[in-house]
């Protein structure tokens, strides 16, 4: 049996180890990612060949029985489940890990990407020499998963020589939570939608094309709610909204900013986001192609 990986998806760790060429991966993670609050529970679900008990070293070098579950158990639990996390762990997991891992019989984290990092004759990345770069990459990744996304990111900006990214972030102003209502719209529209493509580029296809539209409720956006098909819908409570907003003069209240849009509205009723009835945002189409 190979040793314990740990990856990294969005703000989660996931450990993984390969044994008879196959990946397992330790259920509590994955109950962690799916948001499923009972992993003995999850485990009952699942069918003998799916699961495994393994003996597994913490941070602290001390052995602990842990129960690991095969690909067929992994897809099983991803199934039941119905946040929006599952579709995008599912992605991550089969166009990234497992191709990865089949491919060159080991994945590592962040390995294609820096496969396809502009590297200039003299052996250096974005100006930093490529083993300062892979070391400082190193580093970060573990500040991430132990400490949290601030920790790694003061760790990024405390050293020098890596590239400025705060220079070329996306400017958000700062004010009251009701004000800057066309800011608001177009950082929401800049978000990625964990399938590689943004908000905006989502929404472009879903005006075009009714299919396309399939599956952005669990985001918290439906492009032609009932009886009002020349709005777009965005709930008022939503986890991938609250996580795009946060951070934000609009955190937890970005519909008292996007109501002020011109044209936009409450829902005088509630409209199914991915299976729950909420009050929403009615902005007119109109108003949201002006940024497509």
């Amino acid at each position: 049996m190979n040793a314990i990986r740990k990856l990294e998806f969005e703000d989660s760790a996931v450990r993984m180890l390969v044994r008879d060429d196959e990946p397992w991966w330790v259920l509590t993670d994955v109950c962690t990612v799916l948001e499923i609050g009972n992993s003995r529970q999850a485990s009952t679900r699942l069918d003998s060949d799916e699961k495994d008990g393994v003996i597994i070293n913490d941070a602290m070098g001390r052995a602990q029985e842990m129960t690991i579950i095969n690909e067929s158990g992994l897809y099983s639990l991803i199934l039941t489940s119905r946040k929006a996390a599952a579709r995008r762990f599912k992605k991550w997991v089969t166009s990234v890990v497992l191709p990865e891992l089949r491919r060159t019989g080991r994945y590592v984290m962040g390995e294609a990407e820096a496969d396809a990092m502009p590297v200039a004759a003299d052996g250096k990345v974005f100006g930093v020499r490529i083993a300062k770069a892979n070391a400082a990459a190193r580093l970060i990744a573990v500040a991430n998963s132990i400490y949290g996304p601030e920790a790694a990111r003061a760790l990024w900006e405390f050293e020098r020589d890596l590239p400025r990214i705060a220079r070329r972030s996306i400017h958000v102003p700062e004010g009251e939570p009701d004000a800057d209502p066309a800011d608001c719209l177009r950082h929401l529209l800049d978000a990625e939608m964990g399938d590689g493509r943004t908000v905006r580029e989502r929404l472009r296809l879903a005006i075009a094309d009714k299919a396309a539209a399939k599956g952005m409720d669990a985001f918290g956006i439906v492009p032609s709610p009932p009886m009002e098909t020349h709005c777009i819908a965005i709930a008022d409570q939503n986890r991938f909204l609250a996580a795009v907003f946060s951070n934000t003069q609009w955190n937890e209240h970005w519909r008292l900013a996007l109501v002020k849009l011109p044209g936009a509205k409450k829902s005088r009723v509630g409209i199914m986001f991915d299976g729950v009835r909420r009050i929403a945002t009615l902005v007119p189409k109109a108003r949201v192609a002006d940024q497509l």
